[in-house]
């Protein structure tokens, strides 16, 4: 009897060990899967505030994915950005960086002729965008442009074949030789303190149906239209008064820009012809 009585004793001891184990473990469980729901929330709120995001489809950058190095002489005090990690499409580069502002990129050609990038929102903190930054990028559809930049350098968007249409800020003052050349920019307006199109800036879009240039622009350069046979919305500025055809008639193979602004173009001193 007393052998009995020591078997069950031992049986409900086991039972007990066993079932304060599992309970244990569950909570354990409990706790890291809150642990994990708390640290993908952290993740999601850092990338909402990493920069200005261009909604569409495609897989976002995060500030985590990109590396940098300090900034030297007119860079010091910023930080510039040397590669990303990932295959996200949708790149938005983030104003700061452990706590410094991101100015720029380096090479100068990180993006050029990455034919995967769908978007890029470039951050407030950068006062300019170098030569080259997008050449080729065929699939580019959507860009932010920094608010202070004064210029769109050369090249910086030649042969882009899917960007159908760009905002360009306000402060931008010249757009350089053959910045959109070959995108498929359909409608374009130039604002107002742009004073210089550089040669062949808008040549071989051959989408582009309008574009509006502002009063106060003064100089095209060569070619600077060149091929655009869609072109039929156009304007032309009192302002308008040098035309620099050294690089090729701006306006070859223009067919459908109407006879008024032929004429226009004429009466201001436009000589190269091409109509």
């Amino acid at each position: 009897m007393a052998s009995k009585m020591w078997k069950f004793g031992a049986i409900t001891v086991i039972m007990a060990v066993l079932l304060t184990l599992a309970t244990c473990g569950g909570k354990k469980a409990s706790d890291a899967a809150d642990s994990d729901d708390s640290s993908s929330a952290r993740t999601v709120s850092r990338t909402e505030s990493s920069g200005d995001s261009l909604g569409g489809g495609g897989s976002q950058t995060r500030p985590e994915d990109f590396g940098y190095i300090r900034g030297t002489g007119d860079s010091a005090g910023g930080v510039l950005i040397t590669y990303w990690t990932g295959e996200a499409t949708n790149i938005v580069i983030p104003d700061t960086l452990d706590g410094l502002p991101v100015i720029g990129f380096t090479p100068t050609n990180l993006f050029a002729w990455n034919r995967s990038i769908t978007a890029i929102s470039l951050p407030d903190s950068m006062t300019s965008i170098p030569a080259s930054a997008f050449t080729g990028c065929t699939s580019l559809t959507r860009v932010k442009l920094p608010a202070r930049i004064t210029t769109i350098p050369n090249d910086a968007f030649r042969g882009c074949t899917a960007l159908r249409t760009i905002e360009i800020p306000a402060t931008v003052t010249t757009i350089g030789s053959t910045a959109f050349q070959s995108t498929g920019l359909t409608n374009i307006t130039i604002p107002v303190g742009v004073t210089e199109i550089g040669a062949s800036a808008f040549a071989d879009c051959g989408s582009l149906v309008r574009i509006t240039l502002p009063e106060g622009l003064t100089t095209i350069r060569g070619s600077a239209f060149a091929r655009c046979i869609n072109l039929s919305g156009f304007n032309v500025p009192d302002s308008l008064n040098v035309f620099d055809n050294r690089a090729g008639a701006i306006f070859t193979r223009c067919h459908k820009i109407p006879l008024a602004m032929r004429s226009k173009l004429i009466s201001q001193g436009y000589t190269g012809g091409g109509f």
